[in-house]
């Protein structure tokens, strides 16, 4: 047997013994042979005669070398000198087998991790079916006889000594350029688990957060991607078995733990059935912006298919505000009366309006009239000019509205009649005396926080995740709410005019609204014109003509004049003077809470030079909302322990430092030389190994108790009306177009061109099924022959 100093993998020869040792393993002399040394692989390599198979033994500092005379106090402190000899040596390793007596652990064996011979599977290649496959998959086993053994010492002390230990490898072990592929080297800590999880909530995949994390890591070293695939697959199998308990463990520990949150949840025969939630945020929002909440139903957010309910609200900058959320098994009176009491019950006070999608179905109504009245006739801009009018009431409404579906002929359409019914809910003519209520006339912002919400969520989502990934909207949402109200401070608009009421209102509104008022200004300046003035004794009454111009969209209101071709219109603007009232009939300020440009016009005409404050709505205010109002008070994790914010708060010291002297290469030096005196220190006297188990890991990352009862099953038979993917109900309108974008094609028969809209193919070509039965009355002929013959 020789020593020789290549790095090739070995390869057991003919003469090998048990347990992948050369037969005459036990006769060679290490001793001698101990001068012979490979610094780089930092092991010695030793060939058995013929060179075939080859052994390595690692070469560590004195330090760190265990002997079989070493004695530990407790097994743990065994354990961890044997894995810190593994980490120099350049191996992985494995807890095998224990004996215990008397409740006393007797020995205890820890082995490389390439110890044991890999598992054979037997396949049955006669079997066709490609789901009975398996695949061949390489195995890191090498019957690696690497190993020690702890024994409880029999003097009653319970300290431990070395009873085995075998160094010999039959394996190459790591070197300085691959040991950052040891699986130590390749555990996730905390950084990385948080850094999935935060970033699947962004719904970027652990293949992403590899590619991102690998840009800050040296040389690309630490855990592979499949390690991250594996630890984010294990995530979502720790939550789905107790989804539903992890989900109102962590909303109950943010009610108890987290000042004005609300949480309550409905069961159903132990089984979760809705939810519903709002966080302090959320209520500050309510506070200010409570006049007008839309709420919509989305769906697709969630693998239980629960329809989730956001409330929604505008801002001060003309943006919407989610104003707390729901999760529903079923869209029936029962459900929504619940989510309205709970809904009521955490904010304390009902909003003036409400708006719900019942006004959505306008649109289907036009489509479920007569196509020759929609595309034929103006009926369609019509409608629209008369639910949008803001300047009719109620009595005008009615009396045009019947003429309208009498010119059409449409006094018998069932729908228009329901809606009709119910016009005091939905047409802006019945909402006149409500302040501020032309801020939100659809649900359209409802679908457009939906849309925001689903390039969030993933039909895919547990519950847990669904929530996170709620949080993280939310932050985005709140953070461009913070940007928005900064900007409006620190950054000024040019004005359009010398007025001194503009320079007022920019001190006053956000930049959001200041640039409708600007148009309004604009417009008062160069579109309308003062007429007569009529005293009436407690008031003026003034004549404003307004011009617009008949190109669309140019010179015309914000508010009025869409569905309209007119060009000249006439307000009247009373001014009390002694009260300090301006009213106006296009009432913009009593829907929009904004004075329109017919009373700016008389206001320039009487040379007022400020804007009474009854008529500066608080809403529309700047920072209405303080900034540090605007922050969840809660994080992932956050009930999970100080450790883990200490954690952050390391990673934040250290990201801090890095800032300051990122310039300097002297200090950079400086510091990396501190950093690694500081690891030095810890890796020769590391603290007690972590003994927590992957699930109380898990538990950790989610921010939930590591032991959760399992009393709340998860949601299932859930079925509400989004349609599923693929099999939405097209119109015979859509399927005839489809049909005709559709090219020619051949009959697989008699290889005829066949149209789109021709039912031609191989089984019902007209020509087969006349070939079919020539071939029949030919068999027909032929058996009456042949009975005649007979």
């Amino acid at each position: 047997m020789n020593v020789t100093m290549n790095n090739m993998n070995s390869n057991h020869g003919e003469d090998d013994g048990e347990d992948g040792f050369p037969a005459d393993f036990e006769d060679f002399d290490w001793e001698d042979n101990r001068d012979i040394l490979d610094y780089k692989l930092m092991c010695t390599v030793i060939n058995s005669p013929g060179g075939r198979p080859k052994f390595w033994i690692p070469i560590v500092r004195t330090h760190v070398e265990i002997d079989k005379e070493r004695i530990f106090d407790t097994l743990q402190e065994g354990l961890n000198a044997y894995y810190i000899y593994a980490k120099h040596a350049g191996f992985d390793t494995r807890l095998g087998s224990e004996k215990t007596k008397n409740d006393i652990l007797q020995y205890k064996y820890v082995f490389c991790n390439r110890a044991g011979e890999a598992k054979k599977y037997n396949v049955d290649t006669s079997n066709g079916e490609k789901g009975k496959q398996k695949r061949k998959k390489a195995s890191h086993m090498s019957k690696c006889p690497a190993r020690i053994c702890f024994k409880v010492l029999e003097d009653g002390s319970f300290r431990y000594g070395v009873n085995k230990l075998e160094e010999m490898h039959n394996h190459e072990l790591y070197t300085n350029t691959t040991v950052h592929m040891a699986k130590h080297k390749r555990k996730l800590d905390f950084f990385d688990m948080t850094l999935i999880n935060q970033l699947s909530q962004k719904n970027i995949g652990a293949s992403k957060a590899h590619h991102m994390i690998g840009g800050i890591k040296e040389d690309n070293q630490g855990p592979k991607c499949s390690d991250y695939k594996n630890f984010s697959r294990d995530l979502n199998r720790y939550i789905e078995d107790t989804d539903a308990n992890i989900l109102v463990e962590l909303m109950n520990l943010r009610k108890e733990n987290v000042r004005d949150f609300s949480f309550v949840h409905l069961l159903e025969d132990s089984e979760l059935r809705a939810v519903f939630w709002a966080d302090n945020v959320a209520k500050r929002n309510y506070k200010e912006f409570s006049d007008i909440v839309s709420f919509d139903a989305t769906y697709h957010t969630n693998k239980y298919n629960l329809v989730f309910v956001p409330f929604t609200g505008v801002d001060n900058h003309k943006k919407s505000v989610t104003l707390g959320g729901a999760l529903l098994a079923r869209e029936t009176a029962e459900y929504y009366t619940w989510l309205l009491k709970s809904w009521l019950d955490a904010f304390g006070k009902q909003p003036v309006i409400v708006v719900t999608d019942q006004e959505a179905a306008v649109a289907v109504a036009v489509e479920k009239v007569d196509e020759r009245v929609i595309y034929g006739t103006d009926f369609k801009l019509r409608l629209q000019r008369l639910i949008w009018n803001n300047c009719h009431d109620p009595v005008v409404f009615e009396f045009k509205w019947n003429a309208l579906m009498e010119e059409f002929d449409l006094t018998s359409n069932k729908w228009l009649k329901d809606m009709y019914i119910l016009r005091h809910k939905w047409i802006p003519a019945f909402f006149k005396d409500n302040p501020l209520s032309g801020l939100m006339r659809s649900t359209s912002r409802s679908e457009s926080e939906n849309s925001f919400f689903k390039n969030y969520f993933s039909k895919h989502s547990t519950l847990t995740i669904f929530m996170f990934k709620f949080d993280a909207a939310m932050d985005k949402q709140r953070r461009i709410q913070s940007e928005n109200d900064f900007n409006s401070i620190a950054k000024k608009l040019s004005l359009e005019s010398k007025l001194a009421f503009e320079v007022q209102a920019s001190y006053f509104y956000t930049h959001a609204v200041m640039r409708i008022f600007q148009k309004e200004i604009h417009d008062c300046v160069y579109a309308c014109s003062p007429g007569p003035i009529v005293s009436y004794g407690d008031y003026d009454s003034h004549l404003v003509v307004e011009q617009i111009s008949g190109v669309p969209g140019e010179n015309q209101s914000t508010f009025l004049n869409k569905f309209t071709k007119k060009t000249v219109f006439k307000y009247e603007v009373k001014v009390y003077e002694r009260e300090g009232t301006i009213t106006c009939s296009c009432m913009v300020f009593e829907h929009q809470g904004m004075l329109c440009r017919h009373i700016l016009c008389i206001m320039k005409t009487r040379f007022m030079k400020t804007i009474p404050e009854k008529y500066l709505i608080r809403r529309f205010k700047k920072n209405i909302i303080r900034a540090e109002e605007l922050i969840r008070c809660y994080s992932i994790g956050e009930m999970s322990g100080n450790s883990d914010k200490m954690i952050q708060e390391a990673y934040s010291v250290v990201s801090e430092c890095l800032s300051i002297i990122a310039h300097d290469p002297d200090a950079m030096t400086s510091f990396i030389k501190s950093q690694k005196e500081i690891r030095k220190k810890i890796v020769d006297k590391p603290p007690e190994k972590d003994k927590r188990s992957r699930a109380e890991k898990f538990a950790r990352t989610l921010g939930v108790p590591t032991t959760l009862t399992n009393d709340i099953r998860n949601p299932k038979n859930v079925k509400n009306k989004g349609r599923v993917s693929g099999k939405r109900l097209r119109s015979q309108r859509e399927v005839a177009f489809t049909k005709a974008s559709k090219g020619s094609k051949n009959c697989g028969y008699c290889r005829k061109k066949v149209s789109p809209n021709e039912k031609h193919d191989r089984r019902t070509c007209p020509q087969r099924i006349e070939d079919e039965k020539k071939k029949s009355m030919e068999q027909d002929s032929h058996g009456m022959f042949d009975s005649e013959n007979d």
